[in-house]
């Protein structure tokens, strides 16, 4: 479904971004836009800016 789509949107809330799933669906680079709330720790921010 990705490949064929023309953006790859992540909704996801800040408690998913400090654990480990047990699986996974694509890489950082893979996804176009990540909406989320405002619970992510600010030291994390850099890595999800500059993913793409």
């Amino acid at each position: 479904m990705m490949e064929t789509a023309h953006r790859t949107i992540m909704l996801s809330d800040s408690s998913k971004f400090r654990r480990k799933g047990f699986g996974k669906i694509c890489n950082l680079e893979q996804i176009d836009v990540i909406i989320t709330d405002s619970g992510i720790p600010q030291k994390q921010l850099p890595k999800w800016k500059n993913s793409a």
